[in-house]
């Protein structure tokens, strides 16, 4: 049943263009020192 959730949710947040701005966050002002993204703090953000 989680699989299906976190499905959900990323396809809203590909339909909403958040990957994007994201992915193009990350390129414009790359941090080296962390290489992850973690998807609770992207969620408050953009809720």
């Amino acid at each position: 049943m989680w699989i299906q959730n976190t499905h959900r949710r990323f396809c809203r947040w590909r339909d909403k263009g958040h990957w994007e701005k994201l992915l193009d966050q990350l390129m414009d002002t790359p941090d080296f020192e962390w290489l992850m993204i973690d998807p609770s703090q992207y969620q408050g953000i953009y809720r």
